[in-house]
């Protein structure tokens, strides 16, 4: 099965497998998070926690802790956060996030990604 990647909302790692979220539907695959993060392109998609990777495409804001990705809230491990805020607004972020959230727009890209469904 193919998924488009400019579907994907988030990925959500769930032991041996990873969940993929879209707005229509879930895909449940037996990758690791690492696999997913190597096979899904680095302009797009940042992983923000040791559990989730975003779509870039789909982020509409975050702060510090949180990522918020269509109606999803989604946790910023502390590991992960500086890539999250470098990679978006550059490196200049610390001083733009001292009391407020980032709001990000962004465009989409049609490609795919072939997912087999466990």
């Amino acid at each position: 099965m193919k998924v488009h990647l400019s579907d994907i909302l988030y990925v959500k790692a769930l032991k041996n497998y990873v969940r993929i979220v879209t707005s229509e539907k879930n895909w449940m695959t037996l990758l690791s998070m690492k696999q997913m993060e190597q096979a899904l392109p680095r302009d797009s998609f940042c992983r923000i926690h040791r559990s989730f990777i975003v779509s870039l495409d789909h982020l509409s804001a975050f702060d510090r802790q949180t990522a918020w990705v269509s109606q999803y809230e989604l946790p910023i491990g502390e590991n992960y956060r500086h890539v999250l805020e470098r990679y978006v607004i550059g490196p200049n972020i610390e001083s733009l996030l001292q009391s407020r959230s980032v709001l990000v727009d962004s465009g989409m890209a049609p490609e795919e990604l072939n997912v087999m469904a466990c």
